[in-house]
């Protein structure tokens, strides 16, 4: 067995990015103006890109061992003894894909997440935080 070095996997993982990036196309929103182009699969919007990525790797890999970009550079996968890859294989060499973007993910949900404190919410005032100009401590307008 031999191992593939990054230069074809990049290739293999680009070719796979604007076929998934075809396939999802349709379900995107897709807004432009005056010097932009803004492309959207949030909310609901992005269930179906999601099987789409999810089903194009494990289906692709366990009926033919490649996805398309893996057999346009030659890469194969296969279990460890060299045989064809497996289907209960597929699904959880892709699960463990998921599992491991979620520190990529994770902090950028938090960041878009609506933060409000449980105190702010459950206090009922109104309080505003102002800086001082005289230089003493921050105080708080009731």
């Amino acid at each position: 067995m031999t191992y593939v070095g990054v230069g074809r996997r990049f290739v293999a993982i680009f070719v796979d990015s604007i076929v998934l990036l075809i396939l999802s196309g349709p379900f995107a929103e897709i807004r432009h103006g005056d010097g932009y182009l803004q492309v959207d699969w949030t909310g609901r919007r992005i269930f179906w890109p999601s099987l789409i990525v999810i089903l194009y790797f494990v289906l692709l890999e366990g009926i033919a061992g490649a996805t398309i970009g893996k057999f346009l550079t030659g890469i194969r996968v296969v279990n460890e003894d060299g045989t064809k890859l497996t289907w209960s294989a597929s699904i959880v060499r892709n699960i463990a894909r998921i599992v491991d973007a979620f520190p990529y993910v994770v902090p950028y949900l938090v960041a878009v997440w609506p933060y409000r404190s449980v105190a702010d919410s459950d206090s009922g005032r109104n309080d505003v935080d102002r800086h001082r100009s005289d230089g003493m401590a921050a105080s708080s307008l009731h």
